[in-house]
């Protein structure tokens, strides 16, 4: 399963000059080739046959219209998978996993502090975790949440970070328990997986670009909102030339620090980035005592392949 993400800044006449904003959710079962289109707007939205197949050998398109404004999101199968684009006002748009950071903290909450207390009920013999969520200086608000709703936020955030790096730098909520004889509402189980849930919901929010995906949102109880003062390009065109070197440092420095996280002393192959502020061409490459450099994946415009690339000794990052 795949999904992706558009945010989409635009303006309605019924509703004035205000800028506001759209959320187009596409997610596709790229097994049965189902595709499943949602689209979430202040204004009027329309999806025509937000339901589809994807045929083997061939693409589909599924349009929609947020107010008087019409776009389209397609699937195109290619050699290594699948291509994913959206057009929005006859504009092609970029997912949310290629827009710069500092571009997605115009829509997203700000503030954000997450907590999961450690008062568990029990109820129908069931636990439910209380998680605690604060954003926008406002005051914390309060949901039970089942295990099982954890690690159903979890997939989906998978899924959303299909052929990103940033994949592997999502946290793992606890292990299921597969077992159908332990008991699950012994004290001390459940004690020591509220500890565990509470460290998964503050690590998965630190995740770049993950308070710009739906289903944590909605998991979280917030939602992005439209930008306020100037409005916002919605190509997001490319930064100068003296904001490329700020914006590759500030990347390799998230990856460097993930990597040393999940890999403790082990080497760490990093990526040099070779063209563009776009990040189109990455080499990656290890370095060995004696045998310079070694060229072992190069990226041109995506990832082809769905997990980080972990070799014996070494683990490489491709920074996007």
């Amino acid at each position: 399963m795949v999904a992706r993400t558009w945010l989409v800044p635009y303006t309605d006449a019924e509703r004035g000059r205000q800028q506001l904003l759209a959320t187009i959710y596409l997610t596709h079962n790229n097994v049965t080739g189902q595709l499943q289109l949602d689209v979430r707007a202040d204004s009027k939205v329309v999806v025509d046959g937000g339901r589809a197949r994807v045929v083997v050998g061939k693409g589909h398109t599924i349009p929609f219209s947020v107010g008087s404004n019409v776009g389209r999101c397609s699937v195109h199968p290619k050699t290594t998978g699948f291509e994913y684009s959206c057009t929005f006002g006859g504009e092609q748009i970029a997912e949310v996993q290629r827009r710069p950071v500092a571009w997605l903290e115009a829509f997203q909450p700000t503030a954000v502090s997450v907590s999961v207390q450690d008062r568990v009920e029990f109820r129908a013999g069931k636990n439910y975790y209380q998680l605690v969520v604060q954003a926008d200086g406002g005051e914390p608000k309060l949901y039970r949440k089942r295990y099982s709703e954890f690690a159903e936020v979890h997939d989906k955030m998978k899924q959303a970070y299909v052929g990103s790096h940033l994949r592997a730098s999502l946290p793992a909520p606890p292990a299921k328990i597969l077992n159908p004889f332990f008991d699950q509402l012994e004290p001390t189980f459940v004690q020591n997986r509220q500890v565990e849930l509470n460290d998964y919901v503050k690590k998965i929010i630190t995740v770049p670009r993950a308070l710009a995906q739906p289903a944590l949102l909605d998991f979280l109880g917030l939602a992005l909102r439209a930008p306020s003062g100037e409005p916002v390009d919605l190509l997001a065109p490319p930064p100068p030339p003296n904001a490329i070197r700020t914006l590759v440092l500030t990347d390799n420095a998230v990856l460097e620090r993930d990597a040393h996280r999940m890999r403790g002393d082990g080497p760490t192959v990093m990526a040099a980035v070779k063209k563009g502020v776009m990040l189109k061409e990455i080499e990656i490459f290890a370095v060995q005592p004696g045998q310079g450099k070694q060229l072992f994946h190069r990226e041109d415009q995506f990832w082809p392949w769905r997990k980080i690339v972990i070799l014996s000794r070494f683990a490489c990052c491709p920074s996007r």
